[in-house]
């Protein structure tokens, strides 16, 4: 059995067609360009609450950048190129968004998520869950702490999940657990365990 299926990690990047008609390509986002995105999101609605303009501006510029600058060209984007390319206003917001829900969508990935029982998954806080599981994949994966925060967010994920299985299937009750998880979460009845408990066979002819 594999310890990571990699079929899970073809290149798939966000491509944004710009005012002059080209394309740019977005790199999968990096576990410190998440927890950035995290930041930001905490951040930016508590400026404008605030009623601080500039803070929200200057955050709104800082994130963009960095999202921008993870491409597939290797072009350092700043402020001067995203004017020069139109990415201001609402064309900003547009561009933020678009990457918000591909993020939203890598994340949402099942065969990426934590084996559980149905209404067992957890939606709290992001940004202390992945800093958390930091260790867990310095450790599974034999890696550094920069290296771990530089790894496609995907791959991460599914470093955790492989860690978190092998945890479980160390023990009887973790074993247990996770067959019940698969159990509860299938969307077939188990006919196996139905004719365990009711000594039903099906007749022949």
């Amino acid at each position: 059995m594999p310890i990571i299926d990699l079929h899970l990690f073809a290149e798939n990047n966000l491509d944004i067609r710009l005012i002059d008609g080209s394309e740019w390509h977005i790199r999968k986002p990096s576990v410190r360009l998440m927890l950035a995105t995290f930041a930001f999101e905490h951040d930016f609605p508590a400026a404008i609450a605030a009623g601080d303009e500039p803070k929200a501006s200057a955050l709104t510029l800082e994130i963009l950048t960095r999202i921008l600058s993870h491409n597939t060209e290797g072009v350092a984007v700043d402020e001067k190129w995203m004017t020069a390319h139109g990415i201001v206003g609402e064309l900003a917001v547009a561009v933020y968004n678009a990457f918000a829900s591909y993020l939203h969508e890598l994340e949402s990935n099942p065969l990426l998520r934590l084996p559980s029982k149905p209404g067992g998954d957890d939606d709290g806080d992001h940004d202390a869950e992945y800093m958390s599981q930091i260790g867990t994949v310095c450790a599974f994966a034999h890696v550094s702490i920069h290296e771990a925060l530089d790894m496609p967010c995907d791959l991460f994920s599914a470093c955790v999940r492989r860690a978190y299985i092998d945890s479980l299937n160390a023990t009887p009750e973790g074993r247990k657990h996770l067959d019940d998880c698969e159990r509860l979460t299938k969307t077939e009845p188990d006919y196996d365990a139905l004719r365990a408990m009711t000594g039903y066979t099906a007749k022949e002819g």
